[in-house]
């Protein structure tokens, strides 16, 4: 279970990784069944929903970096059917049912 970090705690809570939500926003020529075979090709995209609204999909994604981070969202990028991305990290999960 994902707990916050207190202090002292740090080496416990970097061993889960740094948690993101990427929002992606799509091309108009976007081919949802290519770019989602692309995106499950992706080992740090843990989960991967397809989206109403201006968002195509939101994706869990964990890496070790923020480094590591900025790889992911460059490939994400590159992949047909993306126009861009949208991160949000996270910072703790005050609340998880």
């Amino acid at each position: 279970m994902e707990r916050r970090c207190f202090f002292g705690e740090q080496a416990a809570c970097r061993s889960q990784g740094l948690l993101s939500l990427v929002s992606v926003v799509p091309s108009d020529s976007m081919d949802a069944t290519a770019t989602e075979a692309a995106l499950a090709a992706l080992p740090e995209v843990e989960t991967a929903w397809s989206v109403a609204g201006e968002d195509s999909h939101l994706l869990v994604v964990r890496t070790r970096s923020i480094v590591e981070l900025s790889g992911v969202l460059q490939r994400l990028q590159g992949i047909d059917g993306v126009a861009r991305t949208r991160t949000a990290v996270v910072l703790a999960t005050p609340v998880r049912r």
